[in-house]
């Protein structure tokens, strides 16, 4: 064919290329159109729902391509296990018919196997529920979910599987089927690229370890994932700690062995340079001079840097704005550094804001305690500068009144009015248990098995106050008490308290019988600061010993006023973590107050917690106390010191420290048997510390190991006339809702002949 022949033959394909979208479609159209739509299969989803969502309509063309999406879509809709759609002849046309499989209802879901994820945490991590229609995709999208989370807790062997069971046509239930298997356990964790820091120093900064010897007890050595990654997090601020501001550490390795039993870690690290802070300067808004503020940053030219100490400093900087009413003060550090000499050069940027003003206080979550029993715990009011120390302050007064589990104080931004800024305080509490009532058993070394019935209550009728009943009886011992307290009787900074006892006590050769009451009236000078006066009254009434030694044993009326003060700065009064209970009382018997006894005793003791790393607390606890009579006489015997017991010198029986006699048992025969009686001192000294650290902290179970010190002596004898009694021991001591308990084992240091290689007690109630 010649070059005409070509060109023609393209000029014709063009013109039809032109011209076609301009002809009816149906002189190209082979498909037919579609006269009708039905649906089959369906019991559950109406007809009307799967036509909405069918895009081929009556009365068109059928579109092969808009019935493939029509089927997508369906599917979509997580109804149908499967979609198919055919057609029939209908008229002049076709009839389109969807014919789908509905997928079964999931009745109910079940969990076997598992003991150590709880099974709502499993249920929280399904994406399906129950009443949903079953889709084999999300339940094994669930399935790896489960997994990933019994390997973050260390379970690396885990298998988890399903079973769908009908019961019915139409329903069915699932059941997943967990082998948790053994939590494996680090083999090891070494370093890569570390050049300043040993592989044990790195190692000691991270929760992570292999197994130790305490492992049964803390649980330690088990593989955590998130935990691992917090270590890493630990890692990084070390090294920014110690000048290493390019510090990388990337996602640790981690290689499980064939046993499947432990697991090894390798971290690489890429140190960088270390560098040192150049200069520092503090640039923006001044509330005071330069160099009175650069006196509050600790962090020094010439020193490597530090980031702890750096954000020490920001804090630091923050609080003098905070704490003068500018809430949202801005302390911005602004580095500069300088690769070829190694430094860094800080610079603190201040913008104080706007002058803030507390505008409303709000309380919630108190369904039981009053909202006056909280404000009256404030630090700061309405209408008053914002001050973060106070609100700090605000929040660690109520927690400290042991009524609620956990106290939260937030902010929010109230109104602006010109050049001030009003802040809304939301206090949000969450009330503990108001009380108890209990009904229980215990033993000690002295008391050996008794009873105990006990209603407290903490909070009663949520004002405040607090009401304690006590019975407790055992083989040597019958108590009774009722007992009442108010710290802010009749809504004033007066603190008012009564109680009132009957005792029986049988001690190594003698026997006593106490009844009595106290009523103390106190005044709050500041807050955790109270001065008190306490009246007492007790009559004692001895017997079983020889009337040869009534000038121990003295029957009689103690009649006296306690002046004293209390200072209480403790977190929490039973779950002290840090703080310090401070108490010092002068008491004065006899005189014109009358009873049988005239004298005056002193008594001090202090405790101080300080909290460590890791949860654990350092207690440490001192007491002395001394007694007079006037004209050199004897201290009667209901007032003097004894010491030994759980509350006191443990290791020792109770009451088994102190001055001591041979006694006769009888006035009839001379020589009947002896008795040592221990009929205590008019001095004593004691010491005592305790290191507590957390075994299971969901639970708030304890460990404690201690060491205490102490002795009791005579009017003829000075302080330290005998050595210290000293012991040591362990002990659980389990913070449950209703009552502490205390489970300790003390073995004394230098024993006496007559005691004893070791005592356990046990008890329920405060401590210290």
């Amino acid at each position: 064919m010649g070059c005409c022949s070509k060109t023609w033959v393209n000029l014709l394909l063009l013109t039809t290329v032109l011209i076609t979208p301009f002809f009816p479609a149906s002189l190209f159209a082979d498909q037919p159109v579609v006269e009708h739509r039905e649906v089959e299969g369906n019991r559950r989803i109406q007809r009307q729902v799967i036509l909405q969502n069918v895009r081929q309509a009556a009365g068109k063309t059928l579109s092969e391509k808009t019935v493939d999406e029509d089927i997508l879509r369906l599917f979509g809709l997580g109804y149908f296990d499967s979609v198919e759609v055919y057609e029939v002849p209908s008229g002049k046309g076709i009839e389109l018919i969807y014919e789908v499989a509905e997928r079964p209802l999931i009745r109910e879901i079940t969990f076997k196997g598992n003991s150590e994820i709880d099974t709502d945490k499993l249920k929280g991590a399904l994406t399906f529920k129950p009443r949903s229609f079953f889709n084999k995709a999300e339940v094994s999208s669930s399935i790896d979910k489960i997994i990933d989370m019994y390997k973050a807790k260390g379970y690396y062997n885990v298998n988890v599987t399903y079973e769908v069971r009908p019961i019915s046509t139409m329903e069915v239930n699932v059941v997943i089927t967990v082998k948790e298997g053994e939590v494996v356990k680090i083999g090891a964790i070494d370093f890569i690229g570390n050049r300043s820091f040993s592989d044990r120093e790195l190692r000691s900064k991270m929760e992570s370890s292999p197994p130790d010897i305490f492992s049964f007890i803390t649980g330690s050595g088990k593989f955590n994932e998130a935990e691992l990654d917090r270590d890493i997090t630990r890692l990084t601020l070390f090294y920014m700690d110690h000048g290493y501001i390019n510090i990388k550490i990337e996602q640790p390795h981690i290689f499980l062995d064939p046993d499947g039993r432990t697991i090894d870690i390798v971290i690489n690290i890429e140190e960088g340079e270390r560098y040192k802070i150049s200069s520092i300067d503090i640039q923006g808004d001044l509330m005071f001079p330069k160099d009175e503020l650069m006196k509050k940053i600790r962090s020094r030219p010439g020193e490597w840097f530090n980031r702890s100490k750096l954000m020490d400093d920001i804090f630091r900087l923050t609080d003098i704005y905070t704490n003068n009413g500018y809430a949202f003060a801005n302390i911005n550090p602004e580095t500069s550094i300088d690769g070829r000499d190694r430094t860094v050069s800080v610079q603190f940027q201040i913008s104080k804001g706007l002058l803030t003003y507390i505008n409303r206080i709000s309380i919630s979550g108190n369904t039981k305690t009053r909202d006056k029993v909280i404000r009256r715990q404030m630090k700061i009011h309405e209408g008053e500068l914002y001050k973060e120390d106070e609100i700090k302050a605000s929040k660690e007064l109520i927690y400290s009144t042991g009524f609620f589990d956990n106290v939260d104080i937030s902010t929010a931004k109230g109104t602006a009015e010109d050049d001030i800024e009003k802040m809304d305080l939301n206090v949000k509490v969450k009330e503990g248990h108001g009380g108890m009532a209990m009904l229980g058993g215990g033993y000690s070394s002295y008391q050996q098995f008794f009873v105990t019935a006990q209603v407290q209550l903490q909070n009663l009728a949520g004002l405040g106050t607090q009401l304690n009943l006590m019975a407790q009886v055992g083989g040597i011992t019958q108590q009774y008490s009722i007992s009442y307290s108010d710290p802010y009787f009749l809504d004033t900074n007066w603190s008012m308290s009564a109680s009132l006892y009957n005792m029986s006590n049988v001690y190594p050769g003698y026997t006593t019988n106490d009844n009595g009451g106290n009523l103390q009236l106190g005044y709050w000078l500041v807050d955790r600061l109270r001065i008190f006066a306490n009246y007492g009254y007790d009559d004692a009434y001895f017997s079983g010993i020889s009337s040869a030694y009534s000038y121990l044993l003295q029957n009689g009326v103690t009649s006296a006023v306690t002046l004293g003060l209390i200072q209480d700065t403790r977190d929490n009064p039973i779950y002290t973590t840090k703080g310090a209970l401070l108490n010092g009382s002068a008491e004065f018997a006899g005189g014109p107050l009358a009873g049988s006894f005239t004298f005056i005793k002193f008594d001090a003791s202090a405790s101080r917690y300080f909290p460590l790393p890791l949860g654990t607390v350092l207690m440490l606890n001192g007491r002395i106390g001394y007694g007079y009579v006037p004209g050199n006489g004897f201290l009667p015997f209901t007032s003097r010191y004894f010491l030994g017991g759980i509350n006191s010198v443990r290791g020792y029986n109770y009451r088994t420290i102190g001055p001591e006699i041979s006694a006769l048992s009888t006035n009839i025969d001379p020589l009947a048997a002896t008795t040592q009686l221990m009929y205590g001192g008019n001095k004593m000294i004691a010491t005592t510390v305790e290191y507590v650290f957390p075994l299971i902290k969901e639970a708030k179970i304890d460990g404690v190991i201690f060491f205490d010190t102490g002795n009791a002596y005579a009017e003829n004898q000075g302080y330290f006339a005998t050595p210290l009694q000293m012991g040591y021991g362990a002990g659980i001591r389990w913070f449950t809702p209703i009552a502490p308990f205390r489970f300790e084992w003390g073995f004394p240091l230098n024993p006496r002949p007559t005691d004893q290689p070791n005592v356990f007690e046990f008890s329920i109630g405060t401590f210290y």
